[in-house]
């Protein structure tokens, strides 16, 4: 670094800043009316920067108590200001849902240079004020101040030292480390907060709680247009109590105390004890009739990850039941508190993201779970995770998919539909369509494994076949979530055309594209690359970067099932129109020209993507997963790869000319009434 930036002269005025944040002098409130927004409450306090390491590491043990543990990373969207991580339901704010107001809880704070401040904030349950929420927020941060306990701190430090390591495992996340905090005043303020992390006690965490009172509070409350503007409540009545709800399709478990979970710890102390591999080896697992392991074995690994994927095979019933009953093993699974109770104990951190129509569409039928966590604690993890995962997939109840008020999901949703299978004709069908098939599949769903670790597969085939339900009869032979895995099948008919949904007071329309993929799925993979990667790509170029209309944009080559790829993004309704004939003419200036250079950089891309995933055990776990979607081992990244190699621009380009041309593609737009776009 010095050799190469020494020589460059320091030069400009000092930026240091040097004004003192004044006290709060009293409470504050703000209210924002935006046309189509959903009510939400943020309570927020000035709170100490990571500079004074002591009262840092306080501000992050009361968090954890409060709303659940993270660690000192910036990086990922738990620590973002604007989207904040969810309380965990076993936390004290989870806790208080079932009680208040609030459909929801959130904490959100980051590390920075600056006195910055610590946020609390929640979206009212439908028919409750914005205004029950703050007094909850007010009593549960007095009941903290008067009651943190030495054993809720406990727990909490080695929550959030698991989060530390699963921050710090990857060569990504170090390089980022090292730069974000030299930013903050050197990698040694980092250090000093976890020093004081391994120290602080329950006096400091209730001393720090004591300073978030009301009267030096800011509160902010976003409201519709349309919403009552009456002032504040003075004396919000009491909230009746109903049962805790999550409407989220990704959730982190909530863990009671470790007094309500310890009887339970037996489990753990059945685990086998693990020896790390002495080399690095990746294997494939058969785990009985369509159920299969990846297993990453780094022997320097200091961490876990797992990605459970579970699939129902559409022989077996509609590709809607299925996700309907997946949705159901989901909501099993968050209420049952039972063996997992102790994965908060091990510092284990536990998501589960369910079948929804905002996941990447070819993982929508997909119940997708995870689990990481420090190495140590796999065994005792796995036996305690294994008995509740198994009796949630055996859950026989549906959870249908009602139709979103979302922009983004209803638009996938909609394209979902186009691609179902053609209707029913002969003695069987109801008018021009079939009424769809209520039942939802019989049997149990496919499961897929992906392990990074440091232990060999020999020592986890026992651990990872527990989490496999036990069939009567097996299935026909074949991958887990093999290639009929979308709706309709590989022969089925693209639908082409345009459609148009409209939604009341949105703020922002969503416009989605999609066009058949054909036979040659590294040409799809390198065709939707070409269209758009990241904010690039001509179509990432043509909305974003020229036209300004577009701020973010989302792309996916669906190989598995029916091959197809979707773009999406989200743009004010009024701008539909616009948008979608910009970005019409780059598809057909597309189907018309690719050029050698576009081929070539998807060929480079395709290589140093699958070395930055395999650098990362997250990433590498996903990709795992997502090779068992697909019905491949762990050699199918690697050959994808060594294909895209040999792609050709003539491949690229007859693809795109067939499916990129006007009569061949799928248009639809979701935007707000009286602002439709005219076909």
């Amino acid at each position: 670094m010095r050799e190469a930036f020494a020589k460059v002269a320091a030069r400009g005025d000092d930026t240091a800043i040097r004004t003192v944040e004044p006290p709060v002098a009293g409470p504050r409130r703000v209210t924002l009316r935006r046309r189509g927004a959903s009510p939400s409450v943020m309570v927020s306090f000035l709170a100490p920067p990571p500079s004074r390491p002591g009262d840092y590491a306080s501000l992050m043990l009361l968090d954890a108590v409060l709303s659940g543990p993270r660690g000192l990373s910036f990086r990922g969207a738990e620590n973002d200001q604007t989207a904040g991580a969810g309380a965990e339901p076993g936390s004290r704010l989870g806790r208080a849902l079932a009680s208040s107001a609030a459909e929801r809880f959130g904490s959100a704070f980051v590390p920075t240079l600056y006195p910055y401040h610590y946020s609390i904030y929640a979206s009212p349950k439908e028919g409750r004020s914005p205004d029950e929420i703050p007094p909850t927020v007010f009593a549960s941060l007095a009941e903290a101040a008067a009651s943190v306990t030495p054993q809720e701190v406990d727990k909490a430090r080695r929550r959030i030292a698991a989060a530390l390591l699963l921050e710090t495992d990857s060569p990504v996340d170090l390089a980022h480390e090292l730069a974000f905090w030299t930013g903050l005043g050197g990698l040694q303020v980092r250090e000093a907060i976890v020093r004081e992390l391994s120290t602080a006690g329950a006096a400091q965490v209730r001393a720090l709680a004591r300073t978030f009172v009301p009267g030096d509070a800011v509160i902010g409350v976003l409201l519709p247009e349309d919403e009552d503007r009456a002032g504040p409540s003075p004396t919000p009545g009491p909230a009746p109590t109903s049962p805790m709800a999550s409407t989220s399709a990704s959730s982190s478990h909530g863990i009671p105390s470790p007094a309500q979970g310890s009887a339970r710890s037996s489990a753990a102390d059945a685990a086998p004890e693990l020896r790390p591999a002495r080399t690095a080896t990746v294997e494939t697992l058969d785990l009985g009739p369509r159920a299969r392991a990846i297993v990453d074995a780094r022997p320097s690994q200091k961490t876990f990850v797992l990605e459970v994927a579970a699939t129902f095979d559409p022989a077996g019933g509609t590709r809607s039941a299925g996700a309907g009953r997946l949705r159901a093993a989901a909501r099993g699974l968050r209420e049952d508190t039972g063996e997992l109770e102790i994965l908060g104990d091990l510092g284990v951190r536990f998501t589960i993201r369910e079948p929804a129509a905002d996941a990447p569409f070819s993982e929508r039928d997909a119940l997708r779970v995870g689990l990481a966590g420090p190495a140590p604690a796999l065994a005792a993890a796995l036996v305690a995770f294994a008995p509740a995962f198994r009796r949630a997939l055996g859950t026989t109840g549906r959870a249908d998919e009602a139709r979103s008020t979302d922009p983004e999901t209803l638009a996938l949703q909609r394209l979902d539909e186009a691609l179902a299978p053609p209707p029913a004709t002969g003695a069987g069908a109801q008018g021009p369509r079939s009424a769809p098939t209520p039942n939802a599949p019989s049997g149990l769903p496919d499961v897929g494994l992906a392990l990074v670790s440091p232990y060999p597969s020999a020592s986890l085939r026992d651990l990872l076949a527990a989490l496999v339900p036990d069939r009567a009869a097996p299935r026909a032979a074949g991958p887990a979530g093999g290639a009929t895995g979308q709706p309709g099948g590989a022969s089925a008919p693209f639908p082409p055309g345009r459609r148009v949904e409209t939604l009341p007071a949105i703020a922002q329309g969503r416009l989605l594209f999609a066009f058949p993929g054909g036979a040659d799925a590294d040409a799809l993979r390198a065709l939707t690359w070409i269209l758009h990667h990241d904010y690039g790509g001509r179509l990432g170029v043509r909305a974003i970067a020229e036209l300004g209309l577009v701020y973010s944009m989302d792309s996916e080559a669906v190989t598995r099932g029916r091959p197809l790829a979707v773009v999406t993004m989200g743009a004010a309704p009024e701008k539909l129109p616009d948008l979608e004939k910009a970005l019409g003419e780059v598809l057909d200036q597309a189907a018309a020209a690719l050029s050698d250079r576009e081929v070539a950089d998807y060929r480079s891309f395709a290589q140093g993507d699958l070395a930055v995933r395999l650098a990362d055990p997250a990433k590498a776990a996903r990709l795992w997963s997502a090779a068992l979607l697909e019905g491949e081992d762990h050699r199918g990244p690697k050959a994808r790869v060594e294909r895209a190699r040999a792609l050709t621009r003539e491949r690229v380009a007859d693809l795109a000319r067939r499916a990129l041309a006007a009569g061949s593609r799928l248009t639809i737009l979701v935007t707000r009434d009286g602002a439709s776009p005219v076909p």
